[in-house]
């Protein structure tokens, strides 16, 4: 039985045009009247061609539903770039440290640590994966230039102007590739040497508008393009030298009229990243109304659009593919983490990646990391997808040395000296508000003996001023703590060594006399007793410091017994004031809640609160007939 397609999948007419249904059009069928089984044959051959060749792909490709490790930053990690054919990985942090590391058999390994900036910095590899540059946020106006293969800093470049965008370029004359930096209040661009730091000269995009400000910048080496977006939607397209449309055949159309390259500005939507596919005939869009597009690139046309609006997963969830639902509570945390990054400039970070085949767009949304493929216009897996504590957001695909990447070499002229493959396919990924940055790949995490996880690597040590504070907190933070409820004591063992930040807030609340009086307004008998939010109805709460804070997991600390002391939380990072005591083990909470204390003394109490009548409809369910209340709390 064949299953049924999801909507955003679905190929939609009006954004595909007439010249490509040639290559991905129906194949022909055979002639009934011919009485020939040949045309069956031949067609049932090709079906297991392209079987095993989409096989092959996808075997080429993550396919976790976990991600294997993880490494630090000590701030939270904005961006990631790979050079794939050096194997060499570039990641940031928006404190302006950026890392180099080198690939190597099943991990990565630690190679330098610059700080080019005093904060948030754009960056841009170069096609050929000789330079990488940076540019600050802010208006320090100055970029650093960086050798990729020797990991070394050998320029910087100062300007009087507030830059926008930047990209490297194929430039006439030139022995190697300069860099193209755009004005932020007109469509300028700037031509540097990066090996002299100085200005070649400066390109006009004229059929930009006067004050138009580039956002984007990518250089299609297959076709000597440079490709730009600006700030309502335009997108254009230039030869480096002249800032002019290429009419010299190698592009299918001369005039934009003839293009879609009108309709992000004609619907108000503002691109918010552009990639190209290895071999230069297609790019992808992701747009401020978060739809994903992907484009021809010799047309101009729009080739598929998949939805990716909050909107489109509610509805999913509700009458979609079952391989697209979640559990409910798993999916109303999504949602909310989700609402929460709406508007706050976090999903301009979100890109398109294309894998080395070009058969495959890689990105991430709500369930984890999609791989569509492009070809049957179908989600093959999901990647990530059981990681509902994360949120990713930037990514950056290695395949190594797949059969498309030498073939890609070869078409470039390139000597291959290998010619064995050896992939170890690896997603990289950033992740909402985490000073870590995550590798997906076919492997699962290790475990140690204890059946724990030991994927997240402290590869950043503490501060004398981190590890001062830490002990000063756990001394004086009280490691036992008393609730003194209406029916009994509840005593409670704490972690502050284990779980710093989650202690800290429950301790504050409890000195401070904020969890006196309130109630227990969810018990749920057979699984936990919550309490801790004023309002009594699970809707409000604060932490210490104001507003949330992030989640704390140690691998100590699981939901693997009852009487277990845990935060409650809307999502990722949403942590407060609210907090639940389990009543029977819960491991599918593990690395979602952060637990900070168990129940030593006073487990009856638990137990008669849990067995107590409670609503059963509407929208006080779960909550007690009778309130159960906190009188105070003790920490001693």
């Amino acid at each position: 039985k064949k299953k049924k397609m999801p909507d955003d999948l679905k190929r939609s007419r009006e954004e595909t045009s007439d010249d490509e249904s040639s290559d991905f059009g129906p194949a022909p069928a055979a002639n009934p009247e011919s009485g020939s089984g040949e045309a069956k044959s031949s067609e049932k051959k090709k079906t297991r061609t392209d079987i095993k060749g989409k096989t092959r792909m996808l075997a080429e490709l993550p396919d976790q539903n976990s991600y294997e490790r993880s490494y630090m930053h000590k701030d939270i990690v904005n961006s990631v770039h790979i050079a794939k054919r050096l194997g060499f990985l570039m990641t940031s942090s928006i404190e302006g440290v950026l890392k180099f590391w080198k690939k190597a058999p099943n991990d990565i390994i630690p190679v330098k640590t610059y700080r080019p900036h005093m904060g948030t910095f754009e960056s841009s590899l170069s096609s050929d994966e000789t330079w990488f540059a940076t540019k600050a946020e802010t208006a320090d106006r100055m970029i650093k230039i960086f050798e990729v293969n020797n990991f070394d800093m050998i320029n910087m470049i100062q300007f009087e102007y507030v830059a926008s965008a930047m990209e490297f370029i194929n430039y006439p004359n030139a022995s190697s590739m300069y860099l193209a930096v755009a004005e932020a209040t007109r469509p300028v661009l700037h031509i540097y040497d990066p090996q002299a730091s100085t200005e070649v000269t400066t390109v006009t995009v004229s059929s930009l508008r006067g004050n138009a400000k580039i956002t984007h910048l990518k250089y299609n080496p297959a076709y000597d393009c440079v490709i730009a977006t600006d700030d309502i939607g335009l997108i254009e397209y230039f030869e480096p030298s002249t800032g002019t449309l290429p009419k010299d055949g190698r592009l299918a159309f001369t005039m934009k009229v003839e293009t879609d390259l009108f309709k992000l500005a004609r619907d108000k939507v503002v691109p918010l990243s552009l990639e190209i596919s290895p071999n230069g005939e297609m790019f992808s869009i992701m747009g401020a109304n978060n739809l994903a597009y992907i484009y021809k690139f010799s047309t101009g046309k729009q080739y598929r659009v998949y939805d990716e609006s909050l909107s489109h997963y509610i509805e999913q969830q509700r009458s979609g593919p079952k391989e697209f639902q979640l559990e409910a509570l798993d999916f109303g945390k999504r949602v909310a983490v989700e609402k929460d990054l709406s508007g706050k400039g976090v999903l301009n970070k979100v890109n398109i990646v294309f894998d080395d085949s070009n058969h495959f767009a890689v990105y991430s949304c709500l369930l984890g990391m999609k791989i569509v493929n492009l070809k049957t216009n179908k989600v093959e897996r999901i990647v990530g997808g059981f990681e509902n504590t994360e949120r990713f957001i930037s990514i950056a695909l290695y395949q190594g040395r797949t059969e498309a990447t030498q073939q890609l070499q070869q078409q470039l002229g390139e000597k291959i000296v290998d010619q064995a493959k050896n992939t170890d396919p690896t997603i990289f990924s950033t992740s909402w508000r985490r000073e870590r940055f995550y590798l997906h790949t076919r492997r699962s995490p290790e475990t140690d003996s204890t059946n724990a996880t030991r994927r997240d690597v402290l590869n950043e040590k503490p501060s004398a001023e981190d590890i001062a504070l830490l002990s000063t907190t756990e001394s004086s933070m009280g490691s036992k703590a008393i609730l003194r409820t209406t029916m009994g004591d509840i005593h409670i063992q704490l972690y502050p060594k284990e779980v710093p930040k989650t202690t800290e807030n429950f301790v504050g609340h409890c000195r401070s006399g904020y969890y006196n009086n309130l109630v227990f307004h969810r018990v749920i008998e057979g699984f936990m007793v919550q309490t801790g939010c004023p309002y009594g109805d699970g809707t409000g709460g604060e932490s210490i410091w104001g507003g949330e804070f992030a989640d704390e997991f140690h691998p100590k600390l699981r939901h693997d017994r009852p009487f277990t002391v845990s935060m409650a939380n809307a999502g990722i990072n949403n942590n407060g004031s609210q907090f639940f005591i389990t009543t029977v083990e819960t491991k599918w909470l593990d690395d979602k809640h952060s637990v900070f204390g168990r129940v030593t003394k006073g487990m009856d109490v638990v137990q008669a609160i849990e067995k107590v009548r409670t609503i059963k409809s509407g929208a006080a369910k779960d909550k007690p007939c009778e309130p159960i209340r906190i009188i105070n709390a003790e920490v001693q």
